[in-house]
């Protein structure tokens, strides 16, 4: 418990505490053409191409088709079936949400031909440029790929009794493109931080998703064009002062809580694994008072949850007649760090799952840091046929 909290004498603090929660639940300032992004979402090749991989696999499986034709005087049956051999995906630079594609296809058809019957393997490539797409949705973006931009079909097929079936074929393959899904990569905003404006980027390795959000203070974020550090698949930047911004936000709408005592988060500054968190207690009750402290602890990724663990605690100012508060206690109840936490919780969901179309799309972060005033995090992306086929 906290020790006993103490009437002091001086201003009465109820004003005081409103004008900061007032700053604290502004309106974001005028959005203009010349918007910078406070958040940035970077997501790999390799995660894209898996999931072309598995999209296109999905729309030749979606057709049962058999193909006739006729050759010396009768009529061919031809029932194709391929999957996909590998695909090459490429963020363009300089060319917002464009994509260069390139994938290679296997696969055999059987045919029939009156009493005769067999198979033959044959081999597609397929070439183009898929783009990036946005939708917008009530509180962000809903981003996507489709895929049907892949229109430079070849195939490479041996004659069946004099008949060059690679047009049929090639036909068949347009076919299976038209019937691939659109990837669907996630929506990006929430509830929790809704966003205002979002824009395409490519780099070297990466598509990159620059974006705003609605907080009244947002901070400034150095665009990087890089891709996502390590091994992981997607990488979400968020400058501290928008982290700051979300935490104030809720925890002023959050109130007075245990004790009567108001969490005041007023800066947060990350360094690699480790933050530390100047923040001011207020006891509103009576003429009430504030004292500050910093906050000092560890990024902890528990499950796919990221959670703000104190450490310790240093005492700050405070205003006259304080009580003591005890703030490693306080970190023990959870008083300091749960709005904080709860907040992160609400504006940068750490896991997404959705059906996406005939898949379930699966992002989960792995791994949370600090670097250059940003809080960073890192995971995987895996994008499962519905049907649990693949």
């Amino acid at each position: 418990m906290l020790l006993l909290l103490l009437a002091a004498c001086g201003p009465k603090m109820g004003p005081m505490y409103a004008a900061e929660k007032a700053l604290a639940l502004a309106d974001p300032p005028p959005l203009t053409a010349q918007w910078r992004p406070d958040l940035q979402i970077a997501i790999g090749e390799a995660p894209l191409e898996r999931a072309a991989l598995a999209a296109i696999d999905a729309g030749l499986e979606s057709l049962d088709l058999v193909l006739k034709a006729t050759v010396l005087g009768g009529e061919v049956s031809i029932r194709p079936s391929a999957r996909v051999k590998s695909v090459d995906l490429r963020v363009l630079p300089d060319c917002e949400g464009c994509l260069s594609a390139r994938a290679e296809l296997t696969g055999q058809l059987k045919w029939a031909l009156g009493p005769l019957n067999g198979t033959l393997p044959f081999a597609a490539g397929l070439g183009g440029q898929p783009r990036i797409q946005l939708a917008r949705h009530d509180t962000g973006w809903s981003v996507s790929i489709r895929l049907q931009a892949l229109d430079r079909v070849s195939v490479q097929v041996a004659s069946l009794r004099e008949l060059d079936v690679g047009p049929l074929l090639q036909g068949w393959v347009k076919r299976g493109l038209e019937k691939t899904p659109p990837i669907a990569l996630g929506d990006i905003g929430a509830e929790g931080l809704p966003l205002r404006a979002m824009r395409l980027g490519g780099g070297p390795g990466a598509l990159q998703l620059e974006a705003l959000t609605d907080v009244p203070s947002p901070g400034a974020l150095p665009v990087s064009h890089g891709a996502p550090e390590g091994e992981a698949d997607w990488e979400v930047r968020v400058a501290e002062q928008t982290v700051l911004s979300m935490a104030r936000r809720e925890a002023f709408k959050a109130g007075p809580q245990q004790l009567g005592l108001a969490v005041d988060p007023r800066a947060l500054r990350f360094n690699g694994g480790d933050f530390d968190l100047d923040l001011r207690l207020w006891h509103l009750s009576g003429l009430g008072w504030w004292r500050d402290y910093t906050i000092h602890g560890e990024l902890v990724m528990r499950g796919e949850d990221l959670v703000l663990r104190g450490t310790g605690a240093d005492e700050g100012e405070h205003s006259p007649g304080a009580a003591l508060a005890n703030p490693l206690v306080a970190l023990a109840d959870g008083l300091l760090l749960d709005t904080v936490t709860k907040q992160l919780e609400q504006a940068l969901p750490t896991s997404q799952k959705a059906d996406a179309g005939g898949f379930v799309l699966d992002a989960a972060a792995t791994r949370a840091w600090g670097e250059a005033g940003a809080l960073h995090l890192g995971g995987r992306f895996d994008l499962l046929r519905s049907d649990k086929r693949r």
